[in-house]
C-alpha cells in the first residue's frame, strides 16, 4: 500500500487537458468498460478495494485536489508555487 505511506499528495487537474483522457484520470478517475461513462476516483475498484493504498491515503486526509483551466502542464510559476505553499 505505497500510497498510504505518503505524507501529502496534491493532484492538479488541467481542465483543458488534451493529453490525459478523460482528464478525470488526473484525479484517479477512469472510463467504465464501455468507455461511455467516467467513473470518479472514489467509485473505482482500485479505490474501493484499496489496492495500492489510495483510499487509505484519502481517508487519512493526505490527498488534495485542485485544478487549472489550462492544458497539460500549462500553468504559471505563480500557480505552481502557490500549490507548493498551500499543500507542502
Amino acid at each position: 500500500a505505497n500510497f498510504a505511506k505518503v505524507q501529502k499528495w496534491a493532484m492538479i487537474k488541467a481542465e483543458g487537458d488534451s493529453m490525459i483522457f478523460p482528464n478525470e484520470g488526473e484525479w484517479w478517475g477512469k472510463f467504465d468498460g464501455a468507455f461511455d461513462k467516467v467513473i470518479p476516483m472514489k467509485e473505482t475498484d482500485w479505490y474501493i478495494n484499496d489496492n495500492f493504498g489510495l483510499r487509505t491515503a484519502d481517508e487519512a486526509g493526505k490527498i488534495f485536489f485542485n485544478s487549472t483551466e489550462g492544458d497539460h502542464l500549462q500553468f504559471t510559476s505563480a500557480q505552481l508555487f502557490g500549490w507548493i505553499d498551500q499543500y507542502f
